[in-house]
């Protein structure tokens, strides 16, 4: 992404706001997929053991695959909110604030996450350990886990819809004149502007987007 990111601001920095604003509604959209997900899909209790089960590793798989894709839209945001922070270093400068700033996300951000994804390796570890205390600690981590992940995918989607509505407020002159004349671009009243937009913007564009991958989907199957 980084050498991607240096060469759009050399040949074409015309086009960071455009992909500013496709990575931020794109975030959004996740977000309210998610939701929509969330209350409308539902599992089916008369399935058979094996079919639910080929059911979840289908599931997860996509999960997988989706997680992916939002963590490099996500990652490419950051790099270009980066190029807009340095667009006045020269190039070599640029290079190196940027390559600092990958490397950084790369081990802090992605490598915290590893990390808390295998808690639960580890309580399992802890658990088969002689000492009491350990296998206490395994327990616990084991019984944490899943609330943990819980409140870790809240706050990742509430950061989605930040993230993505703050990048549509900034690049939507009348929004940000709007927020800028009544003073709430700023502190919570900003972040909630952010929310506000972010939602919006996710809602709008599943309204299109969902169908057109519906009817997809269907033209997809029935060449098949």
């Amino acid at each position: 992404l980084v050498p991607l990111a240096l060469a759009i601001s050399y040949f074409a920095p015309w086009l960071v706001m455009p992909l500013l604003m496709i990575g931020g509604a794109y975030l959004c959209f996740e977000g309210v997929e998610k939701l929509l997900h969330k209350f409308t899909h539902k599992h089916d209790d008369t399935a058979t053991a094996p079919t639910v089960m080929a059911d979840e590793r289908v599931d997860e798989k996509a999960k997988i695959r989706g997680a992916i894709r939002t963590d490099f839209i996500l990652s490419a945001e950051i790099i270009i909110i980066a190029l807009g922070v340095v667009a006045h270093m020269s190039m070599a400068q640029k290079a190196m604030v940027m390559s600092i700033i990958g490397i950084g996300m790369t081990v802090l951000v992605y490598g915290l996450v590893a990390g808390i994804v295998k808690l639960d390796d580890l309580g399992n570890w802890l658990q088969g350990k002689s000492s009491a205390a350990a296998r206490s600690v395994g327990r616990g981590l084991i019984l944490l886990m899943p609330w943990f992940m819980r409140m870790l995918a809240v706050v990742g989607m509430l950061a989605m819809f930040l993230v993505g509505g703050g990048i549509i407020v900034h690049g939507l002159a009348p929004v940000s004149e709007f927020l800028h004349g009544h003073h709430w671009e700023n502190g919570l009243p900003g972040m909630l502007a952010s929310l506000v937009v972010g939602v919006i913007t996710g809602a709008l564009v599943c309204a299109v987007v969902l169908p057109l991958m519906k009817l997809f989907n269907k033209s997809a199957a029935a060449a098949h």
